[in-house]
């Protein structure tokens, strides 16, 4: 896959690998945030209609959904760095920092867990994806591509952004428009 393609091409030319890895990252991140906030966006609809008629709990938590789209995000806007990494025959070199990432991951997951439940176990989440992410961009940006780090801050903050927006904003006015039941969701998913 990807991984083999970078690494035949890390060894033949690392310039234009810098250039296509660029391309493929903000490619990726890209995709990735657009097919998150419109997650975001879906997500409480689909639960109300998906337990539309279950007798019980209340399976309207939007915390949780929120956190999970979260988790999710953050799990995969390292797929890129993660990905040059092990091409490049570096992973050995970030071991370490994946058992940092583990320990914090648990650590907090156990405390906030206890105290929050399922929302402290994701948060906890939330708080070891970040060291990991943050960890990974500068690795790679420093220790692989030895570029600075200003280029990729502001591509992330680009993306970041809309995301940010969309989340605000639909915590106050809401993006949804109403339709019925899953005609009206699906429509919703491809506007």
């Amino acid at each position: 896959g990807v991984q083999a393609l970078l690494g035949v091409s890390w060894v033949k030319d690392k310039e234009n690998t810098k250039v296509n890895f660029i391309r493929f990252e903000v490619l990726y991140l890209a995709v990735t945030f657009c097919v998150y906030t419109v997650a975001l966006v879906l997500v409480d609809k689909f639960v109300e209609l998906y337990t539309d008629g279950f007798d019980g709990s209340s399976y309207q938590r939007p915390e949780l959904a929120l956190l999970f789209i979260i988790v999710g995000l953050l799990d995969n806007i390292r797929v890129p760095g993660r990905t040059l990494i092990s091409a490049v025959g570096h992973y050995k070199l970030t071991k370490s920092r994946t058992v940092a990432e583990a320990i914090i991951n648990i650590g907090f997951s156990l405390l906030l867990g206890y105290a929050y439940g399922m929302s402290g176990v994701l948060f906890g989440a939330v708080l070891s994806f970040m060291y990991r992410d943050i960890d990974i961009f500068f690795y790679v940006y420093h220790n692989v591509l030895n570029l600075g780090f200003k280029r990729v801050g502001f591509r992330l903050l680009s993306l970041v952004a809309p995301f940010l927006i969309v989340l605000v904003a639909s915590m106050e006015v809401g993006f949804y428009i109403d339709g019925s039941g899953w005609i009206g969701w699906f429509l919703n998913a491809c506007l």
